[in-house]
C-alpha cells in the first residue's frame, strides 16, 4: 500500500508517502532522504522506484520532503542542514511508530546531500542497522567558497539570501555549510554501510566516497563500496538505475 502521511509539529508539517507491507507482520523499514533542492521523488522517479522495489520485498519505506521542500510546510529559504537532520530524525522516529515496521530493523538511504543527512542521522541514533549513501556529500565547504565569491559578504547581508538557479538559500544554511563533517559523524556508527557512486559524477566527485570508505572500512561490521562505471549524479540511465536498484534491494534484505 501506497499511503499519503503527513507527520511533525504544527507549522513544521512534512508530507510523505508511506510504502506498507501490511501482511500481519512487522517488517523492517527504511528512510530516504533526498537531496538539495530534491524531493521524495527524485529525478526519473528514483525514489518511487526505490521505494517500491524494497516494498515488493517486503520492506516498509517512508519517503518525504524536508521543511521547505517539496510538498512540506515552509519556504526553501528556511532550509538549513541541521534543520533537515531534524526532520530525518522525526522521520524515523515516525517509520518506527508504525504497526508494520519492527522498529528493531530500520535502515536508512540518501542521496547527494541526503547522504549527508543519512551520515548525521546514523552516527546520532543507535536504532539505525544499516546505512545506503548514494553520491553521498562528504563536505560542503566548497559551496560555501564559491557563495563567497560570488556574493561577498556585504552583499550578502543585504540581500538576505544567495540565488541559487531560483532557490533562495538563506543565511542560516550558508552560515553552516563549514561546520558540515558526515564522514566524522558516521565514523562511530556501528552497522553495515554501503557506499553507492558514479564515476562520472560531476557535483560530488566519486572522491567524496572514498573519503567515506577509507574512514569506515576498519570498523568490525562491512563497509562497502561500489563505483559504477560512467554513472553521474542521479544515475540517469536505465542501466545505472537498474543496477542501484539491485544494489539497494540486495543490501538491505542482507543487513535487514
Amino acid at each position: 500500500m501506497e499511503i499519503p502521511v503527513v507527520f511533525g509539529k504544527e507549522g513544521h508539517r512534512l508530507v510523505g508517502i508511506l510504502h506498507s507491507v501490511d501482511d500481519g507482520e512487522r517488517k523492517p523499514g527504511v528512510v530516504l532522504f533526498h537531496g538539495f533542492t530534491g524531493n521524495k521523488i527524485e529525478p526519473h522517479r528514483l525514489f518511487v522506484k526505490i521505494a517500491r522495489k524494497l516494498a515488493s520485498i517486503g520492506i516498509n519505506v517512508l519517503r518525504f520532503d524536508f521543511y521547505g521542500s517539496g510538498d512540506s510546510e515552509g519556504e526553501f529559504i528556511e532550509m538549513t542542514f541541521s534543520g533537515e537532520v531534524e526532520d530525518a530524525l522525526v522521520a524515523v522516529d515516525f517509520l518506527r511508530e508504525q504497526e508494520c515496521v519492527d522498529p528493531s530493523r530500520i535502515g536508512v538511504l540518501g542521496l547527494s546531500m541526503g547522504g549527508g543527512i543519512a551520515s548525521y542521522v546514523s552516527g546520532k541514533r543507535e536504532d539505525i542497522k544499516s546505512t545506503v549513501l548514494l553520491s553521498a556529500v562528504a563536505e560542503l565547504s566548497s559551496l560555501a567558497e564559491g557563495f563567497r565569491t560570488q556574493y561577498p559578504e556585504d552583499k550578502l547581508r543585504a540581500e538576505g539570501f544567495v540565488d541559487y538557479g531560483g532557490w533562495q538559500l538563506g543565511l542560516g544554511f550558508i552560515g553552516e555549510l563549514n561546520d558540515i563533517r558526515p564522514v566524522e559523524m558516521i565514523k562511530d556508527f556501528k552497522g553495515p554501510v554501503f557506499i553507492i557512486h558514479g564515476s562520472g559524477d560531476n557535483v560530488v566527485p566519486v572522491a567524496a566516497a572514498y573519503k567515506y570508505y577509507e574512514a569506515l572500512k576498519g570498523r568490525a561490521v562491512e563497509t562497502r563500496l561500489k563505483v559504477i562505471d560512467g554513472a553521474d549524479h542521479t544515475f540517469n540511465s536505465v542501466p545505472w538505475e537498474k543496477e542501484v536498484l539491485g544494489l539497494v534491494s540486495d543490501w538491505f534484505i542482507k543487513t535487514l
